[in-house]
């Protein structure tokens, strides 16, 4: 999900770049309530093409939607995007598109905070990185559960939604005098098992897989259960107590809360990994520093370690801005295993000062679909070869990882340990 919160001052727009792929329903919310007749402010949502060309809602050329209603008298907060690739700027042969969404305020009321949420789509906005749970995940008494795929325990999904929840009202619409930050998620479990009639044959053994958090709640909740069986039965366990036995037992999935970014410094090249999708053609990028006694002759991303492939479609590179060098003067190819993505530059193209954005698929074999988080790469080790023959090689980093976290909470539900330690003396009582 591509993610965003700003802070608004009094009648001012906010632009943003926006690349989008695949269909996305974006929704704009701020801080008011809904349907308590204190709805003030009006905010509109416009989107131009990447020329800054208006795109017209009610056009038969514009592919997408957006609301343009008065919030004021429809007493919402609230405002939706619809926005599909554009066949008229498809941006670096990626089936992508850029557009510009402005975000204007129409009125003098007093919101100074909006967010959008990418729901289940997939576009990179110029900023992003915002907790992106909402409804009734974020509710207190409740547990959100994030998603893993089975066969890889070790990374939540790439469109498992993280934290944390800023609650700015109480149910009667007043203004909390502090903000409530709820920490979720609080657990994760794992999603991608076999059904017999729903999902797709994501891991090639003849039976659909249910992919998602809608997969994963539920897998939760049958660890919930047995744990409760455990510990006596209905009525055994108050809901706290069960969430506490649950938190404790769960296996953790150590992450950053910033899982944004991952880079190296090679010699005089710095590598980096920014955004959410890899096909995405500024998701990766190089760059030469301008004191380098030498122009490069490759670059060579190996990701043995973080346990990813690349893809050898030709049709998954893509190259996005760039300065010194051309796409004409690049050769790409990737190892027999998969696992070494090389970028060789043509003499003297790609010297001081050169910088190169690209994009392209990288997947772990156990799932097969592209892995979009950067810090996946980390422990991927970075060659540079110089044309003076020097040779430098360095290792991938993200930042620190915290067994607790926004993208995972308190970590894998773990049936064996929560059950056992639900039938020790004293859980049951208040």
């Amino acid at each position: 999900m591509a993610r965003i919160i700003f802070r608004y001052e009094r009648s001012v727009a906010l632009s943003q770049a926006l690349t989008v792929a695949a269909y996305n329903f974006i929704s704009f919310q701020w801080d008011e309530p809904f349907f308590l007749g204190k709805v003030k402010t009006d905010f509109n949502i416009y989107v131009f093409d990447s020329a800054g060309n208006w795109m017209d809602p009610n056009s038969s050329a514009f592919p997408g939607f957006y609301s343009t209603d008065d919030n004021t008298l429809t007493d919402e907060p609230f405002e939706i995007l619809i926005l599909p690739p554009f066949d008229g700027e498809i941006h670096g042969g990626a089936n992508a598109s850029d557009y510009q969404i402005v975000i204007g305020k129409m009125n003098d009321g007093h919101a100074q905070h909006i967010k959008y949420i990418n729901v289940n789509g997939l576009a990179v906005s110029q900023e992003q990185g915002a907790g992106s749970i909402f409804g009734h995940a974020a509710a207190r008494g409740g547990q959100a559960v994030a998603a893993t795929y089975y066969a890889i325990p070790t990374f939540p999904e790439d469109f498992s939604a993280r934290g944390p929840v800023t609650i700015l009202f109480d149910t009667a619409g007043r203004r909390l005098n502090q903000p409530d930050l709820r920490s979720v998620p609080q657990l994760t479990a794992a999603d991608g098992v076999d059904t017999t009639f729903f999902g797709f044959d994501s891991d090639g053994n003849g039976w659909p897989n249910f992919i998602g958090t809608s997969a994963a709640a539920p897998n939760a909740a049958a660890v919930t259960a047995l744990t409760l069986q455990a510990a006596g039965g209905p009525g055994s366990l108050k809901p706290q107590k069960l969430y506490s036995v649950l938190q404790q037992t769960a296996t953790p999935i150590p992450m950053p809360n910033d899982r944004t970014h991952a880079g190296a410094r090679t010699g005089p090249v710095t590598f980096s990994a920014d955004g959410d999708w890899t096909r995405w053609s500024r998701y990766f990028g190089l760059s030469v520093d301008g004191q380098s006694r030498s122009a490069v002759k490759s670059v060579s991303i190996n990701t043995t370690n973080a346990s990813l492939l690349f893809s050898t479609n030709p049709n998954r590179f893509h190259i996005g801005d760039s300065n010194g060098v051309a796409l004409a003067d690049i050769t790409r190819t990737v190892s027999p295993d998969s696992s070494t993505f090389t970028l060789t530059f043509a003499p003297g193209k790609f010297g001081p000062g050169s910088t190169l954005r690209f994009g392209m698929s990288v997947y772990n074999p156990l799932q097969g679909s592209t892995q979009e988080d950067p810090d996946r790469l980390r422990g991927a080790t970075i060659t540079t070869k110089l044309e003076d023959g020097t040779v430098f090689r360095s290792t991938v980093a993200a930042d620190p990882k915290l067994p607790v976290n926004q993208s995972t909470g308190a970590g894998l539900v773990n049936a064996a340990a929560a059950t056992r330690k639900a039938q020790q003396r004293g859980w049951g009582a208040d």
